[in-house]
């Protein structure tokens, strides 16, 4: 081969290399990827729901991240695959309906920063690497002895309120400075009170600005009542965003009294949109503390939103014992402070045998606040068969004659109808 065939193949060589860099890295995803952070290329690929519920778990968040090599696009994508499953297997798990809810609640999210990783003000921050000493590590703002000085003058205000702003404000300064400082500060704070000043005003900050790093934060808790209330915090602000993902993260947290609490706070939030359906899903949980609580919580909303309807769904519940219980908030309440509206609406439901169901109800539940009114009304209702009328009146006589035997025999005498009296005196045992 002469200098003239070497040379052309040379050149031929150095031309596919130079056409197989140019496929591969552009000039302009060169470019990119040089001004990409890993912590950014890590957000792009990973959704906000994602990385929002697997924080709590692992031992390190992107907020965090002190690792330069981004990690690859298989990678994430196995990750987010992997957190996907792992949501299913624990909302079957924890014995809790799946989402949708039922009625397809409705889930509309409000524009807010919650999920997301801002860049710039991440960049900012003085991070410490976990098991740092706070005393050297210092703040971008005040070092620590400043920040010692500052909490100790906080705590020495007499005047509540203005103590109260003081310790917010050293909360929100270091959810801007170093979040991964607070825990140390919140260990210098005795009384409760003033941790939970502290913490509204750290965590509240903290979780607008980087939600993932406020989930690791309140993981770290390990007193239990500082960690409810600083999920409590969370939850509100989370649930009004994005509430499946609330509902998600919550199913995923170990600590039953956290979880239960987020999901009180879900439940209320639903109650007041679609009670009906917020009372279904809370009756499909298996943990029965939990099934109780969220049935609970619902049917108080539900009695100041819509009394009506919420008698006219408990009135067709089947005979159980939970169902019972639910009967009894709904009417024991109704008759004691309104049971005029109760004994109006009860002879007002269409179906015969629900209608039945209902005068006999309400009664029952009326006479525990006063047998005479509930006796009388019951004695003058005339769309109810008889043998429903004298059980029913011989209930609230013989718990009448426990309490007052000389009331419930007089109002008894006073009985015109034969046969009701005499049904009445048989079933009460005064015959």
């Amino acid at each position: 081969m002469n200098n003239q065939e070497k040379a052309g193949f040379v050149f031929c060589a150095l031309t596919v290399i130079a056409s197989l860099c140019w496929m591969f890295f552009s000039p302009a995803d060169l470019e990119k990827r040089q001004n990409v952070s890993p912590l950014e290329s890590q957000a792009s690929s990973i959704s906000p729901a994602d990385k929002a519920i697997a924080a709590p778990q692992g031992n390190t968040l992107s907020a965090f991240q002190t690792d330069e090599t981004p990690q690859s696009a298989g990678s994430v994508q196995n990750d987010s695959a992997r957190a996907d499953e792992k949501k299913d297997l624990l909302i079957v798990k924890s014995g809790a309906p799946s989402w949708p809810l039922p009625g397809q609640i409705s889930t509309k999210q409000k524009n807010s920063k919650s999920g997301t990783v801002p860049a710039d003000d991440q960049s900012s921050r003085t991070n410490l690497s976990k098991g740092s000493d706070p005393a050297t590590a210092g703040l971008s703002s005040i070092d620590y002895d400043e920040l010692h000085e500052s909490l100790n003058a906080a705590l020495a205000i007499e005047n509540p309120e203005e103590r109260r702003l003081r310790l917010e404000e050293l909360g929100l300064l270091l959810s801007k400075d170093d979040p991964s400082i607070a825990l140390e500060v919140l260990g210098l704070v005795e009384n409760f009170e003033d941790k939970k000043t502290f913490v509204s005003g750290f965590l509240g900050a903290l979780y607008r600005e980087i939600p993932e790093e406020a989930l690791y934060w309140i993981s770290q808790i390990t007193d239990e009542k500082l960690s409810l209330f600083s999920h409590n915090l969370i939850a509100k602000q989370w649930v009004q965003q994005d509430i499946q993902a609330t509902y998600e993260w919550a199913l995923q947290l170990e600590d039953s009294n956290n979880r239960l609490e987020v999901l009180e706070i879900i439940g209320k939030t639903l109650a007041k949109e679609d009670p009906l359906s917020t009372v279904e899903w809370g009756m499909q949980f298996d943990d029965e503390i939990t099934r109780k609580r969220l049935v609970a919580n619902t049917i108080a909303t539900w009695a100041v939103k819509d009394m009506i309807g919420l008698a006219d769904w408990a009135i067709t519940l089947p005979e159980t014992e939970e169902n019972n219980v639910i009967i009894a908030r709904q009417f024991s309440l109704w008759t004691q402070f309104s049971p005029q509206n109760a004994s109006e609406w009860a002879v007002k439901v269409d179906d015969h045998d629900l209608m039945t169901k209902a005068v006999t109800t309400v009664a029952s539940y009326w006479s525990r606040t006063n047998h005479q009114e509930a006796a009388q009304w019951l004695l003058e209702n005339d769309q109810i068969e008889s043998d429903q009328q004298i059980s029913t009146l011989s209930s609230i006589v013989k718990d009448w004659s426990k309490k007052d035997p000389n009331a419930a025999s007089n109002w008894l005498e006073t009985v015109s109808d034969a046969e009701l009296k005499k049904g009445i005196s048989q079933e009460v045992g005064t015959e």
